[in-house]
C-alpha cells in the first residue's frame, strides 16, 4: 500500500513559482520589480506566476501609494501558503500523545482527544448551524481542505451528499492512534447534524476516506 501524503511541504511544478514563494517568505513583502531583480527574470514571467499563486490563494497584495508615478502592488504570502514550508507539527503531536499514552494509557489519549474534538465541534457548529445542509457540507469541506485533507464533496442523485478526503493530513498520527478516525466521523456527524456513514477508509487499503452524508429527508 502506498501511504497518502502527510503534511510535508507542497511541491510546485515550476521552480520559479517555488522561488517566488521562498523570496516572499524571506522578505515579507516584495513588488514585481523587486522580485524581477532578485530572480533575474522578466516582469511578464513574474506577473504570470503571481497571478497563478493569487488564484490558488497562496499570495495576496496591497496597493502602496508613491510620491511619483503609479501606485505599487506589494505582494505577500497568505496563511494558506504555510503548507509549502517545512514543519514538524505532526512529530511534536506524536511525541505528546506517546507521552500521554505512557502516563495514562489509550483511555487517557481518547479522553484528551475527545475533549479537543468537542471544542472543535462547538466552534464549527456555531459557524454553520443556521445554514442549509448543503452549505454546512461546503463549510465543513472548506475546513478540511484548509487543514490539508484535499477534501471534495458532491451531491448525489438521491439527494444525499458524499464527502471525501483525497489526502490524510495526519496519516502518521492516525496510523498509530486510530482514535482520530473515530473522532473524525463523530465530528462530521455532529457538525452536519445528520446521519453520516464512512464508505471508504484509507486504513482499509482504499485510496480515500469517503463519507456518505444523508440529507434530512433520507435519514
Amino acid at each position: 500500500m502506498v501511504k497518502p501524503h502527510t503534511r510535508s511541504p507542497r511541491k510546485i511544478d515550476e521552480t520559479s513559482r517555488s522561488e517566488i514563494l521562498r523570496l516572499l517568505k524571506l522578505n515579507g513583502e516584495l513588488s514585481v520589480a523587486q522580485l524581477c531583480k532578485l530572480r533575474n527574470v522578466t516582469h511578464t514571467a513574474v506577473r504570470r506566476h503571481l497571478s497563478t499563486l493569487q488564484n490558488e490563494g497562496f499570495v495576496t497584495h496591497r496597493i502602496e501609494e508613491t510620491d511619483i508615478g503609479r501606485p505599487v502592488h506589494m505582494f505577500k504570502l497568505t496563511a494558506k501558503s504555510q503548507s509549502f514550508f517545512p514543519t514538524d507539527y505532526e512529530g511534536v503531536a506524536l511525541n505528546l500523545l506517546d507521552t500521554l499514552c505512557a502516563d495514562t494509557g489509550h483511555r487517557g489519549v481518547l479522553d484528551f482527544l475527545n475533549s479537543a474534538n468537542d471544542r472543535l465541534i462547538q466552534d464549527l457548529s456555531a459557524r454553520l448551524r443556521d445554514k442549509p445542509l448543503e452549505e454546512r457540507v461546503e463549510g465543513l469541506c472548506t475546513y478540511f481542505r484548509d487543514a490539508g485533507y484535499m477534501s471534495e464533496w458532491k451531491r448525489l442523485p438521491d439527494g444525499n451528499f458524499f464527502l471525501l478526503h483525497q489526502n490524510c493530513a495526519i496519516y502518521n498520527l492516525a496510523e498509530k492512534y486510530r482514535q482520530f478516525c473515530l473522532l473524525e466521523l463523530h465530528l462530521i456527524q455532529n457538525v452536519l447534524n445528520t446521519k453520516v456513514s464512512r464508505q471508504q477508509y484509507i486504513f482499509k487499503d482504499q485510496p480515500v476516506c469517503g463519507y456518505l452524508v444523508h440529507c434530512e429527508k433520507n435519514k
